[in-house]
């Protein structure tokens, strides 16, 4: 760091806490391999889009997953809007584009074609706050092993 390259006398960060912890046991990848066996093993299309926008899309369950809407999807630029709840406080930091990788676009296509016209979210059934949505995709992703 640049104390030890005699840069600085002294870090003038040491003393300061991260304002948000990081809990490193949650982390895990999932391998393309395996997020393709948890998509099968998915009840439905709903459950395919909402794990494909955590896997591919790195959307945050359920706070962006619900508040995405069938407009947030530019099909023609392979791109969609991420609204953030969680980070909408920071300036410039309320929403992000993601690319449509090609398995996230082929669940979300699904899904499409089997919405009702007029439909607004691209998430309905779970849409309530009663609903765990990650305790459900947790226990979704056990199915294949």
């Amino acid at each position: 760091d640049a104390v030890d390259r005699e840069l600085l006398p002294r870090n003038p960060f040491a003393k300061l806490t991260e304002s948000v912890g990081h809990d490193k046991a949650r982390d895990a990848f999932v391998t393309v391999e395996d997020a393709r066996k948890v998509l099968e093993a998915c009840p439905d299309a709903e459950w395919r889009v909402l794990f494909a926008l955590a896997r591919w899309g790195a959307l945050r369950i359920p706070s962006e997953i619900v508040a995405l809407t069938w407009s947030d999807i530019d099909w023609e630029r392979g791109r969609l809007r991420v609204r953030s709840p969680k980070t909408e406080h920071h300036a410039g930091r309320g929403e992000r584009i993601i690319p449509l990788f090609p398995e996230l676009r082929q669940a979300l296509e699904e899904l499409w074609d089997a919405t009702p016209e007029g439909t607004v979210y691209v998430i309905n059934r779970y849409r309530k706050s009663t609903v765990n949505l990650r305790t459900q995709l947790q226990r979704i992703t056990r199915r294949p092993g």
